[in-house]
């Protein structure tokens, strides 16, 4: 159970890190490279696809995928919650913003 855990918060983590620089600093050097090649390889899915890069919720959403994958891979394949840990991330990516928010009106 608490390897569960554990591999939980570290790819909750990994992605709210992922979303942050996807999304943030995606104009600064090296970041601008690969999100570009990113949105290229993404494109080919759906042409809508790479808007995905405009919104931390969104992209921590889908970076929690590859997260959980990697995890997956190297832990012997048997962890892998990916929508119940992209509802988690999501949800808690949007609480951080708002908080922000709310602190940044005052």
């Amino acid at each position: 159970m608490v390897n569960f855990f554990i591999c939980f918060i570290m790819s909750i983590m990994a992605s709210f890190g992922m979303s942050i620089i996807l999304v943030n600093k995606s104009d600064t050097w090296p970041v601008r490279k690969y999100r570009i090649l990113l949105q290229l390889l993404i494109r080919k899915i759906h042409y809508k696809a790479p808007r995905v890069f405009k919104c931390e919720t969104c992209c921590s959403f889908w970076c929690i995928l590859f997260v959980d994958s990697l995890i997956f891979l190297f832990i012997n394949h048997y962890y892998f919650f990916w929508p119940l840990s992209g509802f988690a991330v999501a949800g808690l990516v949007w609480t951080t913003i708002e908080l922000l928010n709310i602190l940044d009106k005052e």
